[in-house]
């Protein structure tokens, strides 16, 4: 299956990337820099942009939403699910 993670190149989306890939899925690696362990399946993109987003998660069959925004005022979560919700 191909499996989106929002912030897939920090720890915790790093950890949880190694296992879906040692499980043989196909992953996407949302976040804002590169993954150090997965840099081909890596997607350099914002958690609020809605067409990144849109673009990033086409094909995949389950999203795992690891990243965090540093902003008090952000739609992050909202933003994502607009797009997973047309999956």
């Amino acid at each position: 299956m191909k499996i989106a993670i929002t912030g897939g190149a920090g720890f915790i989306g790093s950890v949880l990337a190694k296992r879906l890939k040692d499980d043989g899925h196909e992953l996407v690696l949302i976040d804002l820099k590169k993954s150090e362990i997965f840099p081909d399946d890596s997607v350099i993109a914002d958690i609020r942009d809605k067409e990144a987003l849109t673009k990033a998660l086409k094909g995949t069959g389950a999203i795992y939403h690891l990243a965090a925004t540093m902003s008090r005022r952000s739609r992050s979560t909202q933003t994502l699910m607009s797009p997973a919700a047309r999956m």
